[in-house]
């Protein structure tokens, strides 16, 4: 299998931040100069960043206000409560390989309020077939709530959430989905 890596800058910085936010608890965002790449919500069983990749690709974590953390933290905030359900907030997902990329690119596009099958979303990927793939991808998402996973359910039911169900219908609940 060959995997394809991207060349990313070296000594780059990656921007961190937090704030508590209703519904939500503590939330982490970390970002580069180009968008947010990773979001923990260690409230909710996600303790990690997931900044492995970029610290291997030599960028260092700094935690200092930015731009883009400040606007997805406030963003994060109005989500939680009810009042921003479309994320505008840049996204850097470079550091991904290229099917999950493609996967959670698609997921961009399901709108607040909708439910979509890993069945129907590996269809929207151009994989037919390919649900537990898509699956794994959805699973690996480093950027929750704005890469909103919480819309992808199992064909027979509301299916897993790596932050556990009750985050997943806490999430769902604030784009008005009660399940």
């Amino acid at each position: 299998m060959v995997r394809h890596v991207r060349a990313m800058p070296s000594s780059a910085v990656i921007h961190l931040g937090s704030a508590v936010i209703p519904h939500l608890g503590r939330v982490e965002v970390a970002a580069t100069d180009l968008g947010v790449c990773a979001i923990a919500l260690p409230q909710w069983n996600d303790h990690d960043l997931l900044l492995g990749p970029w610290e291997t690709a030599g960028f260092r974590a700094k935690r200092a206000r930015h731009a883009l953390v400040t606007q997805a933290l406030e963003e994060l905030d109005a989500f939680a409560n009810g009042r921003c359900l479309t994320f505008s907030v840049a996204l850097d997902l470079r550091h991904l390989p290229a099917f999950t990329e493609r996967v959670l690119r698609v997921l961009l596009t399901v709108p607040a309020g909708t439910l979509i099958t890993y069945g129907r979303l590996a269809t929207k990927v151009g994989s037919p077939g390919a649900a537990r793939a898509v699956g794994g991808a959805v699973g690996r998402n480093p950027i929750p709530i704005i890469v909103p996973c919480h819309r992808v359910v199992a064909g027979n039911g509301i299916g897993g959430f790596g932050l556990g169900l009750a985050c997943k219908r806490t999430l769902l609940e604030c784009e008005g989905v009660v399940l």
